[in-house]
């Protein structure tokens, strides 16, 4: 009966004979449990796991040493806030080993892991080692784009194409988007590529490329699968391209058409932090006018076609045309706005030039790759002159004293770079 209640109660009692079966009464035994899987970290972070030991036995165990190979590390925790690799546990006893996962390099594949075992030494004749095994992943501290260049190609003024690059964070902790900054450093909400499409000396002109910075949410680990511990997380930033191009009347020829730009942006803080330059590139499809230069050689009457030509990559349209005084030696888009109207003039070679079907505004499409099209927008008139001779008319009547006399053709269109530009219009006195 005693070798029944032996047995039956050996779970209770530190020793007894039960078929050959000894034990020792006095003698302490340990469990330690359980195994750990510390998911997916990024290089320089720190998680911290615990682990339970018990002293089973029917005696005080001693703790003498704790091993475990980096990138992990642990000890056993005690009430007045330490943790050592030495403890004592009474009968019964449980105490807590902390386990912590501090990688320093990555895994080599997404298939590699950090793995050891934690191993307590203890003084139990029966169970001197007790081991748990931990495994853990690690990855680059760092997120990832793509792509790496954005193209917007062409686009009419005032419009806008809008693209995305995708943002993934590879580890199990939120990361902020903190910085937009272009390649100097220097932040700013929104950038402006380098570009001067005006052709001026001190560039004035609205950003094109507009973007905003995002947040990545949380992973937890205990969200994990067996097939993927810690599944990334990925967002996507648009970023806008808007040409906006209205520049000033000063007769500045058109400057640089193309927006390129290189974005900084910033991400995290500490280990996790990361930079990552996005080049982006667009380009102004807007209307270019020319105006026509226009010359007779006759000594009659005669009308030709005034002509508008678009040689831009965007629709042009011509708001209205007038004749204006064309006096002095220089070309006619120098002074072109501010040139009196023939129709005010008392000048005579004014008199001279007229319309003999009233101008109209017109839209001239985009032109063809290495081309122009072009627009009639009214015909003139050229009523010749008479050169003078010997200080005076032949009939008495007006007369000039150069071989050609000279007005210019004022064109206001939504050209954004010239507005207003001027042509010639020439004929030759007899």
């Amino acid at each position: 009966m005693r070798k029944i209640l032996c047995c039956g109660a050996l779970l209770a009692l530190a020793a007894c004979d039960c078929g050959g079966l000894k034990t020792n009464l006095s003698e302490g035994e340990l469990t330690f449990e359980s195994d750990i899987q510390f998911g997916i970290l990024a290089i320089g972070e720190t998680l911290t796991r615990p682990a339970t030991l018990k002293n089973i036995g029917g005696g005080r165990t001693l703790v003498d040493a704790i091993e475990v190979s980096a990138p992990f590390a642990a000890c056993v925790e005690h009430d007045d806030g330490t943790c050592t690799s030495e403890a004592e546990l009474a009968v019964g006893e449980e105490a807590t080993v902390l386990v912590t996962y501090t990688p320093t390099t990555p895994n080599a594949t997404d298939t590699e892991n950090h793995g050891a075992s934690v191993v307590v030494v203890n003084d139990s004749p029966t169970k001197p080692r007790v081991s748990i095994h931990v495994l853990g992943h690690a990855v680059p501290a760092r997120l990832a784009f793509s792509p790496t260049e954005l193209d917007f190609g062409s686009l009419d003024d005032g419009a806008t194409r809008k693209a995305s690059v995708t943002i993934k964070n590879e580890g199990n902790l939120p990361v902020e988007l903190f910085g937009l900054a272009n390649a100097a450093g220097a932040q700013a909400a929104d950038l402006t590529a380098g570009r001067n499409p005006c052709g001026l000396s001190e560039p004035e002109f609205e950003p094109d490329f507009t973007f905003a910075p995002a947040k990545f949410g949380e992973k937890l680990p205990e969200d994990a699968t067996p097939q993927q511990p810690n599944p990334p997380i990925q967002q996507s930033m648009e970023i806008s391209f808007s040409p906006t191009f209205h520049c000033p009347p000063q007769g500045s020829s058109p400057g640089d058409l193309a927006d390129r730009g290189a974005i900084s942006v910033k991400a995290g803080s500490g280990p996790r932090s990361s930079s990552f330059f996005i080049d982006l590139k667009g380009y102004s499809k807007v209307g270019l006018v020319k105006a026509d230069n226009v010359y007779w050689d006759v000594t009659v009457p005669q009308p030709k076609d005034y002509k508008v030509f678009n040689i831009g990559q965007g629709p042009l349209h011509v708001d209205g045309v007038e004749i204006v005084e064309g006096l002095g030696p220089e070309d006619c888009n120098t002074g072109c706005e501010q040139r009196a109207t023939c129709a005010t003039s008392a000048l005579p070679e004014c008199a001279l030039f007229s319309w003999d079907t009233e101008p109209e505004p017109v839209d001239i499409p985009v032109a063809p790759p290495d081309g122009t099209t072009e627009r009639v927008v009214g015909t003139v008139r050229y009523s010749p002159g008479a050169f003078c001779s010997g200080g005076s008319a032949p009939d008495g009547g007006t007369c000039f004293t150069v071989q050609t006399v000279r007005v210019c053709m004022r064109v206001r269109s939504n050209d954004p770079f010239r507005p207003i530009v001027c042509g010639e219009l020439m004929g030759r006195t007899f």
